[in-house]
């Protein structure tokens, strides 16, 4: 996967050198004589800054799955000012050409169109950090869910290792209860899984060893049940 990945580094450093040589050679050979020299030094940074965005901006949806759907929050906002800013800085590029516009109105106009690319740019890396914080906050909150399904899953092979399947139905209502519980960080939230997942830890030690007898287990395993319940009304 890493050698993947740098390959894929190395072919996009490749285009770009590429692409920039490309485009300075017929600068040079076909447009050289035909502006005045600022004017066409600005006309080939700006062409040469249209083709690193565009390049760049083409990696987003090239890169890792896990990559791809950290960023892909932001890729409205980002590919729209993609999207305005080349058009309007190449037709800007050609009308300096064909119109003869003066140095200073070009310059404006390319950085005008540069400020607001990054500003949307801007926006769009804001619009990514809120929702993956977001997501973040999510899956934190789900943290102590998941690793009680972890804990009913060991409970449940411990049940079938030690021959039979006595308490399924009681595990099954169990599994049933935590899945409608919904996430939340909440102290008296935390406060409760952390005791249901030592319940379950104990009822499985329990089946695991035989240790008690079947009343006391399935005493626990309404415990269980009374925490479930406590922790549902916990948003």
């Amino acid at each position: 996967m890493k050698s993947t990945s740098k390959i894929a580094r190395l072919f996009g450093i490749l285009f770009l050198v590429g692409g920039l040589g490309i485009i300075i050679a017929v600068f040079f050979l076909f447009l050289k004589g035909i502006q005045e020299e600022k004017l066409f030094y600005l006309n080939l940074v700006a062409t040469c800054l249209v083709y690193t965005v565009i390049l760049l901006r083409a990696g987003d949806i090239f890169g890792s799955v896990e990559k791809v759907a950290q960023n892909s929050s932001g890729y409205g906002l980002k590919w729209t000012a993609v999207w305005i800013y080349v058009p309007l800085a190449l037709g800007l590029i050609v009308c300096s050409i064909l119109m003869e516009l003066g140095f200073a109105l070009c310059l404006i106009g390319h950085l005008v169109l540069l400020f607001g690319l990054l500003l949307l740019f801007f926006l769009g890396n804001l619009v990514k950090t809120n929702v993956n914080s977001v997501v973040g906050n999510i899956e934190a909150r789900k943290a102590g869910l998941k690793e009680i399904n972890t804990q009913i899953d060991l409970l449940e092979m411990h049940n079938k290792l030690v021959g039979g399947n006595a308490y399924q139905e009681a595990i099954d209502k169990l599994r049933e209860g935590v899945r409608f519980i919904t996430a939340s960080d909440k102290p008296a939230a935390v406060a409760l899984e952390g005791k249901l997942l030592e319940k379950v830890r104990l009822i499985s030690f329990q089946v695991e060893n035989n240790s008690q007898p079947a009343d006391v287990i399935n005493a626990e395993f309404a415990e269980c049940m009374s925490i479930i319940e406590l922790r549902k009304n916990q948003y």
